[in-house]
């Protein structure tokens, strides 16, 4: 009996050891198969052990053994396959380099080649506007007939802009932009860039915003008020536009915390963007900023900045068009769009030259951000043209060489934790990414942001007599998502203008104690 017992021991241990040989072979098999193979293995592992062929013990060690083994055979297949994939991509791109593909990024919708030289972003920008306005009887007797103009309610679509951009054979970049918004149709940008010499500089051609004013620069999509501050007058410097013709080289340095840009522009007289007059009309302008702070991709910074402008002009009659207006007029209106009317107004001036200079100044941390900016003019040998009398004739003021400026500064604050995006290729702030979109759903309700502002401008010195004014502005932004925002802005105006003269084609008042109150808000939605 002891021998049939040890004979029936071996038998066992020997079909106990051809199965694990097996279970071992199957789950060491290659191929896409292996986890099939795995769980037969685990299979048999179970009809041993429910044959009493091995025990408990030997049972868990060698399921944790096939388990082991089958994670990393699917590790291998799905390691094999993402290598298969990658592979069949490039190869497809090496077939088809100009093959699209679109894909979502910087919030936009992207089409780009496969060999990534062409890229082109099809979008626009809307933006509608609602308000209302009451002023003082003082400002009401000075606009007389115009008080109108400015005190009421009304709604605009203050800008729609359809917008093509991207980029050819690698180097180039381009941008069209139109805006049909305010019942016009303006030429905004459309300028082409070149980006491939080996060094020192980029020059771009075309219209386009010339380097001067952090303000400026700013796009108006993602500004923190509807409208600029009063002082945006020194950028443009006439009635039609805060873009011209020309050329400009720009370029980054140290890694992107310094940024330098200067061009030449012909300034346009009407709001096609074309310019051709008898006499000067030409601005050299410049620009530097600095940050010499700069954490986490500018979630806390300091940014410094300068420009400087000079307008080339002529001083004589004949730089007076047959409106009134020579290219060098100073004026602006209260931060409300609808309302029409330049409170402040020097009327048109000729002058023999204008430097202007414009120091910057923000610091962001983290939630919380200030800003502001210095703007002054110094004009030489200028004077005021009017028209009076029957029939008409041209007059001038006598000569003078004054200093015109204003200033803002301005704070914001997120109430839900974002920062301001500051992009370093330009030394500009873009567009606010809220953490949570809106989506009551899942309790997320966007960003909101307070900010408010202070800005003051003087026009008033020598012979020159174009007011002064003073806003505060406060407004409240609610971003649903990185491409929608609605925003709420209160504006108290304060306008004080003693004119020497008025000018046929300028809106020019004898403004004293002038006081507006404005409520405005906004919808917008760019992508």
């Amino acid at each position: 009996m002891k021998g049939t017992g040890e004979r029936v021991g071996c038998c066992r241990i020997a079909s106990f050891a051809l199965v694990l040989v097996f279970m071992l072979s199957l789950s060491r098999a290659p191929g896409a198969c292996a986890q099939d193979h795995q769980t037969l293995a685990e299979k048999l592992l179970i009809i041993l052990k429910q044959n009493h062929q091995i025990t408990q013990e030997q049972y868990d060690e060698l399921l944790k053994e096939a388990q082991k083994e089958k994670s990393a055979q699917q590790a291998a297949v799905q390691k094999q396959v993402k290598e298969e994939t990658v592979r069949a991509a490039k190869e497809k791109k090496e077939k088809s380099p100009l093959g699209v593909t679109a894909s979502w990024k910087h919030n936009q919708v992207y089409f780009e080649s496969n060999n990534g030289r062409f890229t082109m972003h099809v979008g626009g920008n809307a933006q509608f506007d609602f308000g209302g306005a009451t002023i003082n009887d003082s400002l009401r007797s000075a606009l007389g007939a115009k008080a109108g103009s400015l005190a009421g309610y009304g709604a605009e679509a203050r800008r729609i802009k359809p917008i093509l951009e991207g980029t050819l054979f690698g180097d180039f970049d381009y941008k069209l932009q139109m805006d049909f918004g305010g019942g016009s149709t303006v030429v905004q940008d459309a300028y082409m860039s070149y980006y491939g010499f080996p060094c020192f500089a980029n020059i771009r051609v075309g219209h386009m915003k010339e380097p001067f004013s952090l303000e400026e620069l700013t796009s108006d999509a993602w500004f923190e008020f509807t409208e600029r501050s009063v002082d945006n007058a020194f950028v443009t410097t006439n009635q039609y536009s805060d873009r011209n013709l020309g050329i400009m080289l720009f370029n980054t340095e140290f890694q992107e915390r310094m940024t330098w840009a200067v061009g030449g522009y012909m300034q346009q007289d009407n709001s096609s963007g074309t310019s051709f007059q008898p006499y000067d009309n030409v601005n050299l302008a410049a620009r530097v900023t600095a940050a010499p702070w700069y954490v986490d991709k500018g979630a806390e910074l300091v940014h410094l900045g300068f420009g400087f402008r000079h307008l080339f002009r002529t001083d004589n009659p004949g730089s007076v068009n047959a409106s009134g207006h020579t290219e060098l007029e100073y004026l602006s209106r209260p931060e409300w769009h609808l309302s029409g009317i330049n409170t402040v107004n020097t009327g048109p001036l000729a002058a023999q030259g204008v430097n202007e200079i414009n120091p910057e100044f923000a610091l962001s941390y983290g939630p919380f951000s200030v800003q502001g900016e210095y703007f002054q003019a110094l004009l030489n040998d200028a004077r005021m043209y009017y028209y009076s009398g029957t029939p008409s004739t041209l007059h001038a003021t006598s000569a003078s060489s004054p200093t015109l400026d204003g200033y803002y500064v301005m704070a914001t604050w997120f109430l839900t934790g974002e920062h301001r995006i500051y992009d370093p290729r330009y030394g500009v702030f873009a567009r606010p990414v809220p953490k949570c979109n809106f989506n009551p759903a899942s309790g997320g309700w966007g960003a909101w942001e307070l900010a408010g502002r202070y800005d003051s401008i003087d026009l008033n010195d020598g012979t020159i007599r174009g007011g002064t004014e003073q806003d505060w502005t406060g407004s409240l932004i609610w971003y649903l998502n990185p491409n929608v925002r609605w925003m709420f802005d209160y504006v108290h105006a304060h306008i004080d203008g003693t004119p020497q003269t008025s000018a046929s084609g300028g809106s020019v008042f004898n403004i004293h104690n002038g006081d507006a109150n404005i409520f405005d808000s906004r919808f917008q939605v760019d992508f």
